[in-house]
């Protein structure tokens, strides 16, 4: 992804730079950031309180955060056909979520990222979007949910 954003972003003419780090310990000096961006990855974060005191850190005084999340429901109707081939897993579980922890009750979602978030940073503002996707074929679904790992090449 950093190798596609340099090539785009290269005809800006800005020296941009890329780094892959761990956003639980950030390679860069106190106050150097006038944003951070976080684009649905904080549920993928194992300790989010380690991960918020490095952002806040990074930040310069009045500096954002911009997180984004998805909602417990989050691809619902997905999981609930791909339990429909795992009727054992879906007994057991409950629904299973193919993405991350956002459905357990200490996942970062959209239901409680905003109060998770107020805990550490002074001014937290929520705005809630509505989208849709539609897939007109099966066969990407099918794809996207064989390389996930959740259903054998039978089911």
């Amino acid at each position: 992804m950093l190798r596609e954003a340099h090539q785009h972003l290269r005809a800006c003419g800005h020296p941009w730079q890329f780094v892959v780090c761990d956003v639980q310990a950030l390679p860069f000096a106190a106050g150097c950031f006038e944003a951070v961006i976080a684009n649905h990855m904080l549920y993928h974060v194992p300790k989010r309180a380690i991960a918020y005191r490095e952002i806040r850190r990074v930040l310069k005084p009045g500096g954002r955060l911009y997180a984004a999340t998805s909602s417990r429901d989050h691809m619902r109707e997905l999981d609930e056909l791909v339990n429909m081939f795992r009727p054992s897993a879906s007994q057991r579980h409950g629904p299973v979520s193919l993405i991350s922890d956002r459905r357990l009750s200490t996942g970062f979602n959209l239901e409680h990222g905003a109060s998770e978030l107020a805990q550490w940073f002074s001014s937290v503002a929520l705005h809630r979007y509505g989208d849709a996707l539609v897939v007109p074929e099966a066969a990407p679904l099918v794809t996207y949910v064989q390389s996930a790992g959740y259903l054998t090449e039978d089911q």
